[in-house]
This record gives structure tokens, C-alpha cells and sequence, in this order.
């Protein structure tokens, strides 16, 4: 027992390494991704990287090895163009935040020295063993960011997304009632907004900028249904959408109250050119400047677009719904954002599509795209590519989106 006692000491100890296929230059990009939530500056992130590279890759890989920077501190400093008291501060920065290990000679000298207690050559130096150690809770951390990014993302397009919203019903409003009473209420609550959502430094503070965006949205809505009533201009009906011989069905039991309100935007793309003939369309609200015409939206129910959903995409517009009598277009244009992620639709092909089809168009093109994702024959496998497909179509007017919609009802209506 004794003599295995005594061999075991004589044993090099087991040196932490990276994780799974982790190499050296995949440490250098985990510290610039999370080293300004660990509290270092740029400079100091910069030296850090800067010492690794002078490490040996696979001293970071081998269980008796540690990976440690021999320069010394004014070959670090000439290297970095600083002094070798800012070295030295980095340095400090560094130790403190648990990074690194710094052991010198008493003249502050680097390199291997003969060996030390385990039998293995003594190294003075930068030491980034700890650093190894902490490789699990950096990765953790960057995921942390990584989500905190994505939804900060997500935010801002719902936010731009109803402020654009917000700005045509404003337009609209003082087109036809520029005395409206309403009027200044929306434009002081506009004009006390921070231009750019970086100025919202927290979710927490953007997420209350939305919802604060999403009532003016709605009660401008509200405004602009009373000005169209006064003014004896039709509001928009909701009716079952229909090709010359099928009504599209309700295929599913949706809490969703089909409404009457004017609940669809004057979207751009919302034309009989892209979608089918214009021929037979009622061209309602003509007499009125700037009045909306969703056109082809006239013919479908919200409850009937809900039933095509996703039911990922159901549980967004059931949250933004919450106690509305009925779902609105803003409704469906926040549940696709939310969906961008999810399906792994990058953010400029949505920026692409609500530049050239409006926001309302681009959210029913997300909507297709979900649902047919379950395609029994051909399953749309790269949702982001079929997004830019369909904006392709747009901009050579072949997309048919009444005819998608259609179709998706059909198959729906057989399973």
C-alpha cells in the first residue's frame, strides 16, 4: 500500500484540456465573444489573444501540459505597441477576472526552468490553465449572449414592424380627419420615442417600448375605423376566401372571433398583379387618399388564416391576442417575426421581403412557409431559401399567394 502510495505522488498529474474538439484558435473567439461581459476591455482582450498564439496549440489538448506564454512582459509590450506597465495592468486584469495563472523568477523570468514537484519541467510564465478550467462556463456564457442577441433582434424588427404600421394609420387618419382629436395624442406619444432601439438597454426595456407601440397601434386603428364610418367609407369585411369553385374551410375549432373591425394595412404587394387578376375586385375607398385596400385579405377571415397556422405559430398569435375580441394583422405580422428564428430564416431575407412585398405579405409568405414545412410530398426542408424564392416571384409577379393559401386549406381539409 505504501509503495503504491509513493508511485502514485511520483505520477505527473492530469492537466485539464479543452473539451470535446476545442482547439487553441477556438479559444481565441470564445474570448472575443465573451469578454466584455467578463468585465475586459478591448485592449485587454486583444493582449490576452495575443499571449495564446504564443502558446503551443497542442499543449491545450494534452492531459500533462499546460499551455503557458514565455514572453516576457516587454516583448509583450513591444509586440502590442503599450508600455510595460500597461502590460503589467492587463496582466493584473487578467489574474483577477480568473483567467490566468502568472508565475515569474524573482528577476521576472520566463521560460522552463529545471522541474518542478511532479517531475515535469518547470514553467514560468503567463499559465492558462485556469482558463481551461473555465472553458464549460464561457461557453455557457456566450450561449447566455447569444440568446440575449436573438431576442433583442427579435424585438426590434416587432418594433420597427409596428411603428411602420403605426405611421401609415397615422397618415390615413389626418388624410381624412386632419382635425381628429386623436391625432395629437398619437403624435406626442411618437415623438416621445428614442429613434434608435439601442437606446432601450435592457429586453425588459424594450419589450415595454413594444407593447407601448403595439396600443398606439391598435388605438390608432380604432381611430381610423371611427374616421371611415364618419366619413361614410366602407370598412373592410371579412368573407370566406374562394377560388371559382372552393370555399376555403374553417379546419380546425379556433378560439378566434372572426371580427369586423379594419384590421388589415394598406399593404403595397396587396394587388391583383401579383396574386391573380385584378379583374372583379371592388376598388373600394378610391375617392379617399391614403385609405387602405387590403384587396384580396377582404376575402378570408382571421379565424380561417389561423386555422392554416403552424400551431407554433398559433401559440404566438394566441399570445398577442390576448383579450382582443378578434386577431389583427398586427397579430400575424408579430407571430411571423417570432417564427424567424425558429425556422432559421435569416434577418435580411425578411428585411428583403418586407422591402419589396410590406410587412402583411412577407408575414403570409412565413405563414405558407411554416405550414408547409409538414408537406406530405414536398416538405419545404430550407425555409429561409423558399422565403427569398417567393420574393423572387413577387418581383417577376408570379406569386400567387390567394392560390397558396388555397392550397393549403385543401391539403388541411384531408388530413
Amino acid at each position: 500500500m505504501r509503495a503504491h502510495q509513493a508511485e502514485t505522488r511520483h505520477q505527473p498529474m492530469r492537466r485539464p484540456v479543452l473539451p470535446g474538439r476545442m482547439q487553441r484558435s477556438h479559444v481565441e473567439g470564445l474570448l472575443g465573444d465573451v469578454g466584455p461581459a467578463l468585465g475586459l476591455t478591448a485592449p485587454v482582450i486583444f493582449a490576452l489573444q495575443m499571449m495564446i498564439r504564443k502558446t503551443k496549440p497542442e499543449d491545450w489538448i494534452t492531459p500533462r501540459r499546460d499551455p503557458v506564454c514565455f514572453m516576457s512582459q516587454t516583448d509583450i509590450a513591444l509586440a502590442l505597441q503599450r508600455t510595460p506597465r500597461q502590460v503589467y495592468s492587463y496582466e493584473r486584469a487578467l489574474e483577477r477576472a480568473g483567467l490566468i495563472w502568472k508565475r515569474v523568477g524573482n528577476d521576472g523570468a520566463r521560460g522552463r526552468f529545471g522541474v518542478d514537484d511532479e517531475g515535469l519541467p518547470l514553467q514560468l510564465g503567463i499559465n492558462f490553465r485556469p482558463l481551461i478550467e473555465r472553458i464549460p462556463d464561457l461557453l455557457d456564457l456566450r450561449d447566455l449572449i447569444e440568446s440575449e442577441r436573438r431576442q433583442r433582434q427579435t424585438l426590434r424588427r416587432l418594433c420597427s414592424s409596428l411603428r411602420r404600421d403605426l405611421r401609415r394609420t397615422v397618415d390615413q387618419i389626418a388624410a381624412l380627419d386632419a382635425t381628429h382629436p386623436g391625432l395629437p395624442v398619437l403624435l406626442d406619444c411618437m415623438a416621445s420615442w428614442q429613434r434608435r432601439f439601442d437606446s432601450y438597454p435592457t429586453l425588459k426595456a424594450l419589450e415595454d417600448h413594444r407593447q407601448a407601440v403595439e396600443n398606439m397601434a391598435h388605438k390608432a386603428l380604432s381611430f381610423l375605423a371611427m374616421c371611415e364610418n364618419t366619413s361614410g367609407v366602407s370598412e373592410a369585411e371579412f368573407r370566406p376566401l374562394q377560388d371559382t369553385t372552393h370555399e376555403m374551410p374553417v379546419v380546425c375549432n379556433a378560439a378566434v372571433d372572426e371580427g369586423t373591425g379594419h384590421t388589415w394595412p394598406d399593404d403595397k404587394s396587396l394587388r391583383g398583379e401579383p396574386d391573380g387578376s385584378p379583374k372583379g375586385l371592388e376598388n373600394k375607398n378610391a375617392a379617399v387618399p391614403g385609405a387602405r385596400k387590403p384587396d384580396f385579405l377582404d376575402n378570408i377571415k382571421p379565424r380561417q388564416l389561423y386555422a392554416l397556422c403552424s400551431e407554433e405559430m398559433r401559440f404566438y398569435l394566441d399570445a398577442f391576442r390576448g383579450d382582443k375580441p378578434s386577431l389583427t394583422h398586427l397579430d400575424f405580422i408579430q407571430a411571423a417575426i417570432m417564427r424567424l428564428p425558429e425556422l432559421g430564416i435569416d434577418g435580411s431575407a425578411w428585411t428583403e421581403a418586407i422591402a419589396a412585398m410590406g410587412d402583411m405579405t412577407a408575414a403570409l409568405c412565413v405563414l405558407i412557409v411554416d405550414a408547409n414545412r409538414s408537406h406530405p410530398v414536398t416538405p419545404i426542408r430550407k425555409p429561409g431559401g423558399a422565403l427569398r424564392g417567393m420574393v423572387r416571384r413577387h418581383g417577376l409577379g408570379q406569386l400567387n399567394i390567394t392560390g397558396s393559401l388555397i392550397g393549403l386549406s385543401e391539403r388541411l381539409r384531408h388530413v
